[in-house]
């Protein structure tokens, strides 16, 4: 019986993984077709002009929803560090890797940023990923000056 617990339990992990990696997909098509819709609209401005406003539309957002978060009803994650992310964190952590996976897709067709904005965009990503895999809030990491063991696993 133990087996087929353990068995049904991956099998919901996969479904899981690729569930949210379809959503991500769904996040960054988004970013790249408002890309092409700030170039198609502002044809005279250059790509990097446009990426800039892509860039102030992400960070607007994602402020906005982060803040939000913090005064809707649900558990918040200062209180609660290591509680399972809510609906809203989810989002914010798919909007986000989405935006992040079509600015580093950008940053390498036009070469036009330094290793260390790239190694910033791999290591969002990677950190991005991580924390919807795990389903729990990254404030612990965040606030904690000391790097936890469960961290790095």
């Amino acid at each position: 019986m133990s087996v087929k617990l353990t068995q049904l339990s991956e099998c919901d992990l996969v479904v899981r993984q690729n569930l949210l990696s379809v959503y991500v997909n769904f996040s960054a098509t988004f970013w790249v077709c408002y890309y092409f819709l700030m170039r198609h609209l502002l044809k005279d401005r250059s790509p990097e002009f446009c990426n800039r406003i892509i860039t102030l539309v992400h960070g607007a957002s994602v402020a906005i929803l982060g803040v939000n978060q913090c005064f809707t009803g649900e558990v918040s994650p200062i209180y609660r560090p290591q509680n399972q992310s809510t609906t809203l964190q989810k989002f914010i952590i798919v909007w986000s890797l989405g935006y992040f996976l079509f600015d580093l897709g950008w940053c390498s067709y036009y070469q036009s940023e330094t290793v260390l904005m790239i190694t910033h965009h791999i290591c969002s990503v990677v950190a991005l990923w991580r924390m919807l895999m795990k389903d729990t809030s990254a404030s612990l990491v965040c606030t904690n000056f000391r790097l936890p063991q469960d961290a790095l696993i």
